[in-house]
């Protein structure tokens, strides 16, 4: 059996498979576009790689509709050769995908956190969890979760960036933000596109109200964010509440027209942040134009495509 440089076993590949699928992983938490062009290219070289599978599963699924749960290609786990190569760990991973598609994330969370028991050193669990986890509102599951297998983890363990940029988050979230600083530079330091830690240090300087040093943080990466998927609109926008504290209203409503909000989209985080940063210039008395018609006319047809994340989730 193949394994990852985590010791990790995979079936239906080999040592070559593994290696890009690692580097697809490490594209999808960098948040960078087109990652599913990567895992079918994969799939296209190893037709029976399931560990594959479930990462097209689950990047699908964080389109967060509807919609996109009945493109989640299940059907590869009937066949019964591969069932029988796949290991007990991935056997897990497919029947959290299974649960996803059926919309019952609190049952895949269940699954991953019986993955991470076992297999501590699987990313793609912990990034699951953590992810889900944030979305419905439990924060201290959030860090206990990362805590538990932080004793695992070492600098010298392979992925250890992206382990720390979301335990840093999960810290930042019950209110340590002194740890979680540390560990959220220290991840940037590892790889300046880690977008998730750099979204945490922006949330520790929020919460502790350095607002120039949030506009320095996000400023200097600059020419690094449009290489980026859609997420990065969300760093923009936390640039934009910091500008908005510092009374630069005029600022904030060119981000939101250049880099938030710029067309119509119905991205359920372009909509989040577009509808937040928006409500909060009205509470301090600004004039939003007609902004609010351009997200009216990104959501219009798009409401229903959203009910399982209100019911699976608790928004911040």
């Amino acid at each position: 059996m193949n394994k990852d440089s985590r010791g990790l076993s995979y079936s239906g590949t080999d040592q070559a498979g593994i290696a890009k699928f690692e580097e697809a992983m490490a594209w999808n938490f960098d948040y960078r576009p087109n990652g599913l062009e990567k895992v079918d290219a994969l799939l296209e070289a190893y037709p029976n790689f399931v560990m594959a599978w479930v990462l097209k599963g689950y990047s699908i699924a964080s389109e967060g509709r509807f919609e996109a749960l009945s493109n989640i290609p299940l059907t590869f786990v009937e066949n019964s050769s591969i069932r029988i190569a796949s290991t007990p760990r991935e056997r897990k991973h497919v029947l959290a995908l299974a649960a996803y598609v059926q919309g019952d994330i609190k049952k895949s969370v269940e699954i991953w956190a019986d993955i991470l028991n076992e297999w501590p050193l699987d990313l793609l669990a912990f990034r699951q969890t953590t992810g889900n986890l944030f979305w419905m509102g439990q924060r201290q599951r959030l860090v206990d979760t990362a805590s538990k297998i932080a004793p695992y983890w070492t600098e010298n363990t392979p992925g250890y960036g992206y382990f720390i940029g979301a335990f840093s988050f999960a810290l930042e979230e019950v209110g340590e933000y002194s740890l979680a600083e540390k560990y959220a530079r220290r991840a940037v330091e590892i790889n300046p596109s880690d977008m998730w830690a750099v979204h945490s240090m922006a949330h520790v300087l929020e919460m502790n109200a350095r607002t120039d040093e949030g506009i320095a943080w996000i400023e200097e990466r600059h020419e690094r964010l449009p290489k980026h998927n859609a997420f990065v609109g969300h760093i923009w926008w936390h640039l934009g509440l910091f500008h908005l504290e510092q009374g630069h209203t005029e600022k904030v409503l060119s981000l939101f027209d250049e880099y938030i909000y710029p067309e119509a989209s119905s991205f359920y985080l372009n909509i989040q942040n577009g509808a937040s940063l928006l409500k909060r210039l009205e509470f301090v008395g600004v004039d939003v134009g007609n902004r609010w018609e351009r997200l009216y006319t990104g959501v219009k047809d798009s409401v229903g495509d959203y009910l399982y994340l209100s019911l699976n989730c608790t928004p911040r």
